[in-house]
């Protein structure tokens, strides 16, 4: 095999390790940690693949609208476990658990999926995000819990113990923060929104442990759930 041949062959090679290597999926080796991902996205964790492949159906009330049900929508999830791919549905809106998924001792659980049903708006499918918060166990129970909405929404009630900034106060009531840089925060606000730049804020100012948890009831399902 002469010279130039060999450069060839090297050149093919690292090329294709180089594409190979930009289409893994992002790693999160961390628990807890939270992501949102688009239709068809996929996640690594705890050498777990995990992917968000599609919206099943989504019978959720459509804002403007009156329903009798608020109904729920269903998500198809994919993952692989000792080389197992196994697909499971998710379902939000629901009363019961099926929110949740227990994979190799982490639990799973579907925090919002957007956008939302509206009247006379048809939803392209590949246009869904789906917010999921793992957990190395069923609860969250030693975080600390930041509520970021209002002054008036927190007055209407609010998750026990919360501390209480609103998201775009954050940055400048940075002192009030009693809480260290490494603890584990869980924000929340009505629907996840503010919550999310909640969390960027914090990020910004050096809080390295941050986990969007949507809304109250997610938080308190987060926090209170037992194995």
């Amino acid at each position: 095999m002469t010279l130039k041949r060999l450069f060839i062959i090297s050149v093919i090679t690292f090329v294709a390790l180089g594409c190979r290597a930009d289409s893994l999926p992002k790693q999160h080796s961390e628990l807890p940690r939270d992501f949102t991902l688009t239709a068809g996205e996929k996640v690594l964790f705890d050498d777990v693949e995990f992917e968000f492949e599609r919206v099943k159906q989504d019978s959720r009330c459509p804002k403007g609208a009156q329903c009798i049900q608020q109904g729920n929508a269903e998500v198809v999830v994919n993952y692989t476990l000792d080389n197992t791919p196994i697909q499971k549905v998710m379902t939000i809106g629901s009363s019961d658990a099926s929110d949740r998924l227990k994979i190799n001792g982490a639990t799973v659980q579907l925090g919002y999926l957007k956008p939302y049903p509206a009247t006379n708006i048809k939803i392209d499918p590949a246009s869904y995000k789906a917010h999921f918060i793992v957990m190395d166990g069923a609860s969250l129970d030693n975080a600390v819990v930041m509520d970021v909405r209002t002054q008036q929404e927190f007055d209407n009630g609010h998750y026990s113990n919360a501390t209480h900034i609103p998201y775009d106060e954050i940055a400048e009531r940075a002192s009030e923060l009693s809480f260290a840089k490494d603890d584990l925060v869980v924000v929340y606000c009505r629907s996840g929104n503010r919550a999310g730049k909640a969390k960027a804020t914090l990020n910004q100012l050096g809080y390295t442990n941050v986990i969007n948890g949507v809304d109250q009831d997610t938080v308190e399902s987060l926090m209170d759930s037992e194995e």
